[in-house]
């Protein structure tokens, strides 16, 4: 299992394209601050599918979601393997310029939360940032119209804005006696070398108090040279050169917004456990605001994942197909893992293919198939059979939802290939 952090995301992002890239399909969950916002707002069995959707879309438009799972599956064909990579991302709004997001909790749900051992002060100090279409459009604006760094002064913190008086008062000690063409690193300041969107600021603020000099990003870290009147103005009127520095900013604000955009361009099968509110929360948090109507909300996610299946539908499908022996006795997906990893699930059809969740600890992964003897090499390696098992983690629960879909899936192709176990 990987965890991504506000710290390594743009570190693992390569990794991470690559991954969804190669899947044939990727498997998703979420945990959220909230799911009922108002008690007259809770579904009923006799809801009809645009009376749950209208419901849903007013109970959870202030709520967010805290923790995102992705999981890839490759397959391996010679060896009739799936190679599963695991991510699970803390995901927090940043404040900026005009951009200020708000949401709601829900206590009982923070408590659940609790109760599974999540990290809130991870979700809070080091959640990737995101934006939705509305916000990123907004930001684009204030750039072209160069209204953006007057917005600047309420989002930045007292420690952040004490961090650039430091930097200014070092540039000005400097330029007090330097030359042009003169060359200032500023390598000793955190703020210069930290998040994009402060060292953005750093930037504008030195050009706006010192006259004489331009800043450049240089291999991550900001250098200033003090330059003559006219080069000074062939900067500023020449956009072309910051545009790359601006990109860099809108994209560490964009974070876990820019992976959403490549499920959405790759088009891969998305699955997920018990979907719809998932897909609702996403579509509204990285994409733009819900659509009033079902009908519309429909068309507009399949458009974004032309392929989606739900393993609580699936399991409710299956049902309807296997012997009364061979069934389940409920879909809650812990449950359902536990059928096919250890229980009838295990046996109903052969040659069952390996699913291997790729480790970190040693290069090491950690296989479950029906012919592999799992108890003995897990023996070896000196693991237990569940020492990675941590459900309402929303990586762990997006692996056993494609987990559950390929062991289904295989069953499904063996009994319209005739190749059902009978006993």
């Amino acid at each position: 299992m990987v965890e991504i952090t506000i710290n390594n995301f743009e570190e693992k992002y390569p990794e991470i394209v690559k991954s969804l890239t190669n899947a044939v399909f990727i498997a998703v969950d979420t945990e959220f601050t909230g799911l009922l916002s108002d008690p007259e707002l809770k579904s009923s069995l006799f809801d009809t599918g645009a009376e749950r959707y209208d419901k849903l879309r007013q109970n959870i438009g202030h709520f967010i979601i805290m923790e995102a799972g992705i999981t890839t599956f490759r397959f391996v064909q010679d060896k009739n393997k799936y190679e599963a990579n695991k991510y699970t991302f803390y995901i927090f709004p940043r404040s900026f310029s005009s951009i200020d997001s708000k949401f709601t909790c829900q206590a009982s749900c923070l408590e659940f939360l609790c109760q599974h051992n999540f990290d809130f002060n991870k979700f809070v100090y080091e959640g990737v940032p995101y934006l939705n279409r509305q916000q990123e459009e907004c930001l684009r604006k204030e750039l072209r119209e160069g209204s953006l760094f007057r917005n600047l002064e309420r989002t930045i913190s007292h420690d952040d804005e004490k961090s650039i008086q430091l930097v200014c008062s070092c540039v000005a000690e400097w330029a007090a006696s330097a030359v042009l063409e003169d060359t200032l690193h500023l390598d000793n300041f955190d703020i210069c070398q930290g998040e994009k969107r402060l060292s953005y600021v750093v930037h504008k603020e030195l050009r706006q108090r010192f006259p004489d000099i331009w800043t450049f990003q240089d291999s991550g870290r900001i250098q200033v040279k003090k330059i003559p009147e006219m080069q000074r103005k062939e900067y500023e009127e020449n956009r072309e050169k910051d545009k790359s520095m601006e990109e860099d900013m809108l994209d560490s604000l964009l974070g876990f917004s820019r992976l959403f955009k490549l499920l959405i361009e790759l088009k891969k099968p998305i699955v997920g456990h018990n979907l719809l509110l998932d897909l609702m929360i996403m579509y509204n948090q990285f994409h733009e605001q819900l659509p009033t109507q079902f009908s519309d909300f429909k068309k507009k996610i399949h458009k974004l994942f032309p392929v989606i299946y739900d393993t609580k539908f699936l399991s409710y499908e299956m049902k309807k197909i296997l012997k009364k022996e061979d069934l389940w006795d409920s879909n809650v997906l812990s449950n359902l893992y536990h059928y096919f990893k250890e229980g009838r699930g295990r046996h109903v059809v052969l040659y069952s293919p390996i699913i291997e969740l790729k480790g970190e600890a040693g290069g090491h992964g950690i296989c479950w198939s029906v012919s592999d003897p799992q108890e003995a090499r897990l023996k070896m390696l000196g693991q237990s059979e569940d020492r990675d098992e941590k459900f309402h983690e929303a990586g762990w629960d997006s692996f056993c939802t494609g987990y559950c879909f390929i062991r289904m899936a295989h069953i499904y192709a063996s009994l319209s290939f005739g190749r059902y176990v009978q006993k």
